[in-house]
């Protein structure tokens, strides 16, 4: 928005035109350098729908602040500055007080959506969590979602509500004294609804690869506005809508070869650009790369803390034995690593790391303080590793295919099934005891689900439990079928498959 209507900017490099769609109205925009487009316009206002035309060619905005009908639907206009805030004296929490409470919008409250979630803070509150931290909100495909398939970075995601909706919600979390964290995925877009590779294919790069195929290009010749994109994106979610720290997903399928790199320069801009409260920027990163936790009389240089995977997987590997894919480099030792991950932060500092066929894992970390680790018994990866069999073999990381478990719910390969049928056995069904038989649904030798061309794995149940543990059997259990329930307050819900 600007004084004189709406400013319309887009990326397409390679476009020969580019125009702005709104109804049946066009109106191109002129070509700016670098490979930019832009249009400034009184015909538009908050709440006008709109495409980009390229190449005669309509596509949403990939930087739009909402899409009301999903991915594939119209841009909408937003006024950023409509909402009127009224909980200005925040100044958000130290670290140090931070007990953070992960939480799923779509499966949190009965509505599963802002306004849900709302209902619902004093109940995190009073188990003594001093933050919320949400899963991604990006909007994503489909009705339900973990948010890690996102493809509109800037876009709440409909499913739960509007822009002012999310603006509701951290500032209802502030007037209870709880922080807010965001859950941002800056290492792939989802693959539906995702139209940068037509609209600005330098946007991604062959030069790197990911799980997800083509990286980010954020060292290329042309990919000043990539990593501003992302740059833009954590600020945007910190200073337009109040957060008060991001978690950055999986930093370690983000492949960048100069200097700085995209999260050192993201870091530094965030520190740069908002000082006049506590902000705190946490990596989820499978390198250990202790350069990015440095402190500087005391306080963090660029990020704030790093969830310490090694701590939790020592402790998995001591209390259950499991030894089965990244858990084997615990399993020689556990009591040691965990040891090490308690006094050190990381128990891989540039030790061999079996799993990883011996390659070095880790830098140095017992200089860093404690603080700069988030210790933790159970997060949304590891629930759902140890609750959805059907979809989360146990001889495999996350999206792996070394296993046809992950694909038709049967286990072919013997070690495989071995070790699925050794996890289902361990799980109690919200159901009741009937995981233990080899004849339930629980069973891993259970015939395969029908499947579809779409959804080449079981399909998860829709509907909750008939019947479940008692009120005092608050946590998390799970069917065979790639369902986890969400117990709270003695009701059972369902908690779909997964999408990241």
């Amino acid at each position: 928005m600007v004084s004189d209507g709406v400013r319309f900017r887009l990326w397409a490099p390679r476009a020969g035109s580019v125009a702005v769609q709104f109804g049946d109205t066009v109106l191109p925009m002129r070509r700016e350098v670098e490979g930019w487009f832009g249009l400034t316009t009184d015909r538009a206002g908050p709440g006008a729908r709109y495409r980009y035309v390229v190449d005669g060619n309509a596509y949403p905005d990939p930087a739009s602040r909402c899409q009301p009908e999903g991915v594939h639907g119209a841009s909408e206009v937003v006024d950023p500055g409509a909402y009127l805030w009224t909980a200005s004296e925040w100044r958000g929490r130290s670290w140090e007080e931070i007990v953070l409470y992960e939480l799923h919008l779509g499966t949190f409250s009965e509505t599963g959506d802002f306004a849900g979630a709302i209902r619902h803070l004093d109940h995190v509150r009073d188990l003594g969590a001093t933050a919320v931290e949400l899963m991604p909100i990006a909007e994503f495909p489909g009705t339900r979602g973990w948010g890690y398939d996102g493809t509109y970075l800037y876009a709440p995601s409909s499913r739960y509500g509007r822009p002012d909706d999310l603006k509701r919600l951290v500032e209802a979390c502030h007037a209870r004294g709880l922080a807010v964290f965001l859950d941002v995925v800056y290492n792939h877009f989802g693959p539906e609804g995702n139209y940068l590779p037509a609209i600005a294919p330098d946007f991604f790069t062959e030069r790197h690869h990911t799980p997800w195929g083509a990286a980010l290009d954020f060292d290329g010749p042309l990919s000043r506005p990539v990593r501003d994109f992302m740059i833009h994106n954590a600020l945007y979610w910190l200073e337009e809508y109040g957060f008060d720290g991001l978690r950055l997903d999986a930093v370690h399928a983000i492949h960048d070869d100069s200097e700085p790199d995209i999260l050192s320069e993201l870091a530094r801009a965030v520190r740069s650009q908002i000082n006049d409260r506590e902000i705190h920027l946490v990596l989820e990163n499978d390198r250990n790369q202790a350069r990015y936790l440095s402190r500087s009389a005391g306080r963090a240089g660029c990020f704030t803390a790093q969830w310490n995977d090694d701590l939790h997987h020592a402790l998995h590997v001591l209390v259950t034995g499991e030894h089965v894919g990244f858990y084997a480099d615990y399993a020689a030792e556990p009591a040691r690593h965990l040891g090490r991950a308690l006094a050190e932060g990381f128990a891989y500092q540039g030790e061999p790391s079996p799993f990883r066929g011996g390659r070095p894992r880790g830098e140095p970390s017992a200089a860093l303080p404690a603080t700069a680790f988030v210790s933790f018994l159970q997060n949304h990866d590891a629930a759902t590793r140890h609750c959805m069999p059907a979809l989360r073999s146990c001889c495999c990381r996350r999206k792996s295919r070394c296993c046809s478990w992950a694909r038709n719910g049967v286990a072919r390969d013997p070690s495989c099934s071995s070790a699925i049928s050794s996890r289902v056995s361990q799980m109690r069904c919200a159901r009741g005891d009937a995981g233990n038989s080899p004849n339930s649904r629980n069973s891993a030798t259970r015939p395969p689900a029908r499947t579809s061309p779409t959804r080449p794995w079981p399909r998860p149940s829709r509907s909750p439990s008939s019947t479940g543990p008692s009120r005092s059997g608050r946590r998390m259990r799970a069917g065979w079928h790639a369902t986890a329930c969400y117990w709270r307050s003695g009701n059972v819900r369902s908690f779909p498959g997964c999408a990241g």
